[in-house]
């Protein structure tokens, strides 16, 4: 067996889940392997660890009843067997030796694609998302407690780049193909007096300013005070800024932008994903495990 196919093989059995064309999961690709990691420092009676980085390819049946929680997913384009395809990062670091580990899955669900476990839990201040070193392990508290470590990605809006776990969702659409519109929310927290433009998550589905409004309070529960339209603009669909232009936005001060955008219906899904993930910990670690639905 290759080193690939045994990644992939390891892959199924660590989380439960059979790599076939019924999975939730049709297919795992993994791009990096650091064994050891960290340097090969030994976490106690733990051992070394080792990282694994890919990325997972799932699909969702948006006719199973389960799925009708998820927002037009029944708009979602399909492949040919019917299903919704989504692919996400996947981050693992877990101990080389298995058998020495505590067989629990430590699983963050991140913010905006952020590793921000090492900081919280092992008091590291370097390695960012993508720890290697001795220094970014910090203290090593989650690795001496034996955990496997994992990470993916379920933001639909986490920008690439800085090793930001993304997640890739398909756009659901009128049944005549024209772009999904609705209402969309920004909030803009202010904390500096550079701030120029305010970037919108979702496209703006028109510049008609009558169709959008801009208020801004100090506090929270203050009540917002409304921004006229002749102090601000769009710069284009998927940014706006005070006027006259080069006007910074106030320094402490939260904005919230309403508008009309398209393509708001992004479908996600990490649901079966994460399902996978507590099967880990709550199912025996065996190759028959792995066949199990």
């Amino acid at each position: 067996m290759t080193r690939r196919a045994a990644v992939l093989v390891g892959f199924a059995l660590l989380f439960g889940v059979a790599i076939d064309a019924r999975a939730s999961i049709t297919r795992i690709q993994i791009t990096r392997v650091e064994s050891p990691t960290f340097g090969g420092v030994s976490f106690g009676d733990v051992g070394p660890y080792e990282k694994l980085v890919g990325r997972a390819f799932g699909e969702i049946d948006p006719r199973d009843p389960l799925n009708a929680v998820i927002t037009d997913l029944e708009r979602a384009p399909r492949n040919a067997r019917g299903m919704v395809e989504y692919a996400t990062d996947i981050y693992i670091l877990r101990p080389i030796d298995r058998s020495k580990g505590n067989h629990r899955l430590f699983f963050e669900i991140n913010n905006r694609g952020n590793n921000f476990s090492f900081s919280f839990f092992n008091d590291a201040t370097t390695g960012g998302n993508d720890p290697t070193t001795v220094a970014d392990a910090g203290n090593g508290f989650l690795m001496r407690q034996g955990y496997s470590i994992v990470l993916s990605g379920w933001d639909a809006t986490a920008p690439p780049g800085g090793g930001r776990l993304t997640i890739a969702v398909p756009v659901a659409t009128n049944s005549d193909g024209s772009p999904i519109v609705g209402p969309s929310v920004e909030e803009f927290v202010i904390d500096d007096g550079a701030t120029l433009t305010g970037p919108l998550t979702y496209p703006a589905a028109t510049l008609d300013q009558s169709q959008a409004s801009l208020t801004v309070r100090v506090r929270y529960e203050d009540p917002p005070a409304a921004v006229t339209a002749a102090t601000w603009e769009y710069v284009n669909a998927s940014t706006i800024r005070l006027l006259p232009a080069g006007t910074p936005f106030q320094r402490g001060t939260l904005y919230e932008f309403t508008y009309l955008a398209r393509n708001v219906a992004q479908t996600l899904h990490q649901q079966r994903l994460l399902r996978i993930f507590r099967r880990m910990s709550t199912r025996p670690r065996t190759a028959r495990s792995a066949g199990k639905k």
